[in-house]
């Protein structure tokens, strides 16, 4: 046998432990809290030789800060993430860690970790859209992410693909998966989560603007211009108008130092301009408060530095009430990555101000926006997938949407039969994206739920479209916090002639702890696609 042909010897202890501290240092996981928990837990269960006992409800709890009533038939988080750890595991490996000679694995079907030695280094092949759990790693070959100047030509070649029903090795592979939850269900977590599933309430509603269902406080906060009454820039400078049109002003801060990176790509916004400004260090900002009385205001936030782990947490005061938060790329799972937080119910001062102080070096702050607040409940909010906002035929506003990472747009070419305001139809958000919508800071933990609308139409199979097909050319899993919401959802399956609109609704939407709707759209066959999304506070809730 030649040394070629002779295999390489495997990882030492000391090496493979060498190889996890290695990826928990680097940018794919040191910044994402779950992801090094879920990975780190893995490992330490693997060296103790207790691989062939890791499952769902051990990585849910222990790692991933579920509670001891766990689901795994009704909560997804550990699948959901474990995908998220096998993209980053390759996203890292065919790049900046090509040159590792050993390197950890997660096989697909199974959640005890594989380490490697790479006898020669990685092709830096480019990473490729995911298409559900499909082919090596989880990663198909089709086609790279398009170009955004070609969005509607890729999608429509790539819709021209016929689905691919699933091969023997991948019915396998979930038949196991689903025998794994099963013992794990079966060694105590056997509670059925009855309020989470009567609460999902799932409703199709078409036809007429009358169908869709009215704002909970009533017709004049619909027709009230839902805009934000002001936005500020933390950083210094004269006004400036962002993509939507709206004008941002500074002067309401002082101390510290702003800053400005207009060479920086901010995820998840369609503000590039908002978010890659700001200041930092130890600062104070004076608001005027909204005119009504009481302001629901955002705090924004855009992380332009890559630091290390604790050294962006910071604490700040709304009104001298102490405000504690984690790590803001933490929550974003990444810097460069938008996010805000959200108050109701807050009053100016004596002085008729908002009145923030940032007391930590660390401390940074992109902007804020002000809205006349509504008492004791949060502002709906509503987002359309579009480059651009859109006013409804009720007066209601619907902004581009924001927080959102994947995925693509692209502009609509056939009318909607049926739609209850075809404006919200005319673009759609495809492909592999998730949402982290943030919802009012909640620091008395008081219940707190939400009344979620997808808007869905189908834009490019059936007939008179670009490509012909019915029912089954396209499906997908809709999940909000880990938890199933549509389920190989297929929209022509909803649809009848003349009413090709579909809006799915679901009540009882608990927000995660760090204040998140995380809404996940995961392809199965082509690609997932979105129209508009609407989240109203429910009655009865206690604001914060």
């Amino acid at each position: 046998m030649s040394a070629l042909d002779t295999p390489p010897q495997l990882p030492t202890r000391q090496e493979e432990q060498a190889e996890l501290q290695n990826l928990l240092e680097t940018q794919e996981f040191r910044r994402s809290g779950n992801l090094a928990r879920f990975l780190r837990y893995i490992c330490e269960e693997y060296w103790a030789g207790r691989a062939d006992q890791i499952c769902e409800f051990g990585i849910a709890t222990q790692a991933l800060g579920r509670r001891g009533d766990f689901d795994p038939a009704m909560d997804s988080v550990v699948r959901v993430t474990a995908r998220a750890i096998r993209h980053r595991l390759q996203l890292y490996y065919r790049n900046n860690g090509a040159d590792r000679h050993i390197q950890v694995e997660l096989p697909m079907g199974q959640y005890s970790p594989r380490f490697v030695r790479r006898a020669h280094a990685a092709s830096n092949l480019p990473l490729t859209e995911q298409h559900g759990d499909s082919g090596n790693n989880g990663y198909s070959a089709i086609s790279t992410l398009p170009a955004a100047g070609n969005l509607e030509i890729e999608s429509l070649r790539n819709a021209m693909e016929p689905p691919r029903p699933p091969g023997k090795r991948l019915l396998f592979l979930t038949l196991g998966m689903v025998v794994a939850s099963a013992l794990c269900v079966s060694g105590g977590i056997w509670l059925y989560h009855l309020g989470l599933r009567r609460g999902l309430r799932k409703t199709s509603l078409d036809g007429a603007v009358s169908a869709v269902s009215p704002h909970p406080f009533g017709a004049e906060q619909v027709l009230a211009p839902p805009g934000p009454e002001a936005d500020y820039t933390a950083a210094d400078g004269p006004p400036f108008k962002d993509s939507a049109g709206r004008l941002w002003r500074s002067g309401i801060c002082s101390g510290g130092a702003a800053y400005d990176q207009p060479r920086l790509t901010i995820q998840g916004t369609n503000f590039q301009q908002v978010f890659q400004r700001g200041r930092k260090g130890i600062f104070q900002c004076s608001i005027p408060a909204s005119k009504t009385g009481v302001s629901e205001i955002h705090l924004l936030f855009a992380e332009t530095e890559d630091v290390g782990e604790t050294q962006a947490r910071f604490h700040f005061t709304v009104n001298g009430w102490l405000q504690q938060h984690m790590d803001v790329a933490d929550e974003t799972m990444g810097p460069y990555t938008a996010t805000e937080l959200v108050y109701t119910d807050v009053h100016p001062e004596s002085d008729g101000d908002i009145h923030l102080d940032f007391i930590d070096p660390q401390s940074f702050l992109s902007g804020v926006e002000v809205f006349p607040g509504i008492p004791g409940h949060m502002r709906p909010i509503r987002y359309v997938a579009a480059p651009e906002g859109y006013r409804d035929r009720l007066g209601r506003y619907w902004m581009p949407d924001e927080f959102v990472t994947g995925g693509s747009l692209t502009q609509r070419s056939f009318p909607v039969a049926g739609a209850p305001d075809p404006g919200l139809f005319r673009w759609e958000r495809f492909g592999h994206f998730r949402y982290d919508i943030p919802v009012p800071d909640d620091p008395n933990h008081t219940s707190r739920h939400y009344t979620l609308r997808l808007f869905f139409s189908e834009g490019w199979f059936g007939k008179q479209r670009w490509v012909s097909g019915g029912i089954g050319s396209r499906v997908f899993d809709v999940y909000c916090n880990g938890h199933v919401l549509l389920h190989n959802f297929d929209i022509l399956k909803h649809t009848t002639p003349g009413h090709e609109a579909v809006i799915e609704e679901f009540h009882h939407l608990s927000p995660s702890p760090q204040d998140r709707l995380e809404i996940t759209f995961e392809p199965h066959i082509n690609y997932a696609e979105l129209n508009a999304l609407e989240i109203e506070p429910e009655r009865g809730d206690s604001g914060p």
